[in-house]
């Protein structure tokens, strides 16, 4: 889930040439109204978005499926992003500082999944 929709196109790409079967999103608003009807087994999500972040997304979709596990991976382009899920674990299990390469996003993906 990211809120420029030029990089979800291309992550859909990668992600599904890997193997992967991606439900894209392209805002916060998006990603609520798609996870209160699906559900995921990995919630990829930018950190900065309008209308809401990535750590509150991954609480909210937690919250209302508590007994499901999920792997939530926070991208962002501000390194204070990554200090601050340091600091609170288990707010997300992984992180990707923007830019980064496909290989760094399906390596960090094949460490969870």
């Amino acid at each position: 889930m990211d809120d420029n929709s030029g990089l979800v196109r291309t992550m859909e790409k990668v992600l599904v040439k890997a193997g992967y079967e991606v439900i894209q999103a392209t805002g916060f608003r998006d990603a609520l109204d798609k996870a209160t009807f699906q559900k995921f087994e990995i919630l990829l999500t930018d950190f900065d978005m309008p209308e809401g972040n990535g750590i509150e997304l991954i609480k909210r979709y937690r919250e209302k499926n508590k007994n499901q596990k999920i792997v939530a991976l926070i991208m962002s382009a501000y390194s204070e992003v990554e200090l601050e899920l340091i600091k609170n674990p288990g707010l997300a299990d992984g992180f990707l500082l923007k830019p980064f390469l496909v290989r760094e996003l399906l390596d960090l993906l094949k460490r969870y999944h």
